[in-house]
């Protein structure tokens, strides 16, 4: 069986069945896992707190607690926003799978396990929340740049009307952080008055032609 990495990632199993638990633990630890076990609500939250897994998984059905509402407790902690969670459920149908997303999780599995392509799914999962740290590392890092340099970009999609930036244009443009212009006409607003025209006919010119462009103007009360 293939090891997923040369540090071994921390895996927290909480299922009520000592059967299904153990099979978990020996697999996972065989792929290179340390497993951390839980057999209920209670102990799946003190161990989360206590361990802080890479991932965890969990069953929908336990004794003391519905394994969704856990999940999405867990979802709804700041150091369990980004957390793979794996649901385990004997039940196939399409109300339940639909309500663990619902509920935040990341991926599920039914019951009975197929062990083999449960440790595949799991390489899966863990890549794919490592790949998506990394985008969230590099907008942090590059939101920070902007701040410190006073730079902000926004977009205007002319099929949607839809509106999407970074803060600090909002800080650039109207001195408030987060402040997004909900048409090209707010965005020409904050131009000065005095380039505002050759502003408004480049943006003009760049719609029709499709083409980049690049623009040098002042903004009013920036």
């Amino acid at each position: 069986m293939n090891k997923l990495t040369p540090s071994a990632p921390r895996a927290l199993v909480v299922d009520d069945d000592l059967v299904v638990r153990i099979a978990l633990v020996d697999y996972l630890e065989e792929a290179g896992f340390e497993v951390e076990e839980a057999e209920n609500g209670a102990q799946c939250l003190a161990a989360f707190e206590a361990q802080r897994p890479d991932i965890l998984l969990l069953d929908v059905s336990l004794p003391d607690a519905d394994g969704l509402e856990l999940c999405e407790q867990i979802r709804a902690r700041t150091t369990g926003a980004h957390l793979p969670i794996v649901m385990i459920t004997g039940r196939d149908d399409l109300a339940s799978v639909e309500r663990a997303y619902r509920a935040g999780a990341t991926d599920f599995i039914i019951k009975p396990l197929n062990f083999n392509l449960l440790i595949h799914r799991l390489q899966f999962v863990m890549r794919a929340q490592q790949t998506a740290e990394q985008l969230r590392q590099s907008q942090s890092n590059l939101a920070h740049a902007q701040r410190i340099a006073r730079l902000g970009a926004w977009e205007y999609n002319f099929n949607s009307g839809a509106v999407t930036g970074s803060d600090e244009v909002g800080q650039v443009l109207a001195g408030q952080r987060g402040w997004l212009p909900a048409t090209p006409e707010d965005f020409l607003a904050r131009v000065c008055a005095e380039d505002r025209e050759r502003v408004r006919e480049t943006l003009s010119t760049g719609v029709r032609s499709g083409e980049a462009f690049d623009i040098d103007f002042r903004v009013a009360n920036g």
